[in-house]
């Protein structure tokens, strides 16, 4: 019965038709379900509270169309408890205009929001201060691929009063990578990091705080992170790197697709980071040399990206393994397109299968071959029953086919061909590892 009153809901959101043919059709659909036609259609009869959790499964697109439908309906998508979770990234092209957003924020936020998207945006510092004052309750603030800007005449009223921006200040996930803007909007940010847990920043964060030489302290005040990813920040060099090592509670460290990263950092990660769980190097310039400098033996991690590592060889990626198969946790292994997908061969794979059968990788369930150009059928059929979950998109052996080989061994192939030559995402993602938000 939940479900109908739902959809009776959902139907009657049309914008294109008059209220009065909304209650007709209103009424066929409740007539339909076991109920009597009336003026009004019963589904307007339950009680505020039951509407209201029928409109909380509602997307904020759909309920803006909802209000539009009657005076009540305008009423109950006012309530505050419907906007706790927000996603407003397809509002992004609509809102470009801070003051609009600011407007948004002072009719539809309160104190009860708790998650916010507005990756896409373009975000004044009038907007993160109204965010501050107006929604004590927030603790997920999604900022990916924003363009921060700010207000010269707040910039001289701040100035004569010697008052700093505000930001708020008790978020436990913040996320702005891909960012860009205004210098003093990320020294603000920068000032309000103590309580949060899971951080993405950008390559315009770093710049400013170094050039601000703010970025030690700035670190030595996130006593609480557990989540760091520094994912394309393009400039990231190993000394700042290393600098993030002093977070002794880090869980989680995602570096990809950062191409002046040579790992020589990692190792000291790791002695100082011994909560790590998951590690990812993924498309960074880490060598052999460097990549069999690390005690991988000594550690305790569940997820190993090694992805897209171009500098890798066949010799130094063998060498590797042995080590890594010592870690006693180590569930997930990802290997896709390493050295230019030329570094994993049958010869590494049944090295692999041995040591799986000789106790040894802990308890690893997940492997990710993807992209890798030069595995048989003679390698995988070995390792095949010795894991849960093996990932084959875009490798010969699965003839131009993205394959996945889910735990009791069958093949799970798309429909979709993939060209010769052609590098797809894999389907196979730690997505628990992601810095992503409850949204």
């Amino acid at each position: 019965m939940f479900a109908r009153l739902v959809t009776a809901v959902l139907n009657v959101m049309s914008t294109e038709t008059s209220w009065e043919q909304t209650k007709t059709f209103a009424g066929h659909v409740t007539a339909r379900i076991g109920f009597t036609a009336n003026a009004t259609p019963p589904v307007f009869s339950l009680h505020e509270e039951m509407l209201l959790k029928i409109l909380s499964f509602l997307s904020p697109e759909d309920l803006l169309r909802f209000s539009r439908v009657s005076r009540m309906c305008y009423r109950l998508s006012l309530d505050r408890s419907l906007w706790r979770h927000v996603d407003l990234r397809s509002f992004a092209s609509r809102l470009n205009d801070p003051a609009k957003l600011e407007l948004l924020i002072f009719k539809r936020f309160s104190n009860k929001i708790r998650c916010l998207d507005l990756s896409g945006f373009t975000v004044s510092e009038g907007n993160l201060n109204t965010l501050a004052i107006s929604c004590r309750q927030l603790r997920v603030l999604k900022l990916k691929s924003v363009t921060f800007t700010t207000d010269s005449n707040r910039d001289i009223q701040r100035h004569n009063s010697e008052q700093s921006a505000i930001f708020p200040g008790k978020l436990n996930c913040l996320d702005i990578r891909f960012s860009q803007g205004h210098p003093g909007v990320f020294r603000v940010i920068a000032s309000n990091l103590s309580k949060v847990e899971s951080l993405g920043l950008c390559d315009a964060f770093l710049y400013t705080l170094l050039e601000g030489g703010i970025l030690e302290a700035t670190i030595e005040s996130m006593n609480n992170l557990r989540v760091l990813d520094l994912s394309h920040c393009r400039l990231l060099k190993e000394n700042t790197l290393a600098l993030f090592a002093r977070c002794n509670k880090l869980e989680v460290l995602r570096v990809r697709r950062c191409p002046m990263l040579t790992g020589s950092s990692v190792q000291e990660f790791l002695e100082s980071c011994t909560r790590l769980k998951a590690l990812t190097l993924d498309g960074i310039s880490i060598d052999d040399q460097t990549l069999q400098s690390i005690k991988w033996d000594s550690t305790f991690l569940t997820s190993l990206e090694l992805g897209w590592c171009p500098l890798i060889t066949p010799v130094g990626l063998k060498l590797t393994l042995r080590r890594v198969s010592k870690i006693p946790s180590l569930e997930y292994l990802g290997l896709c397109s390493i050295g230019g997908g030329k570094a994993l061969n049958d010869e590494i794979l049944l090295e692999m299968a041995a040591g799986i059968l000789k106790g040894q990788y802990g308890r690893l369930t997940e492997v990710n071959l993807s992209c890798s150009w030069r595995i048989t059928e003679d390698g995988l059929k070995r390792l095949r029953p010795l894991v849960g979950t093996l990932d084959t998109t875009s490798c010969p052996v699965s003839n131009g086919f993205p394959m996945r080989y889910d735990k009791n061994n069958n093949i799970e192939r798309s429909t979709r061909k993939i060209s010769k030559g052609k590098h797809i995402s894999s389907h196979f993602t730690r997505f628990e590892w992601c810095l992503e938000t409850p949204l």
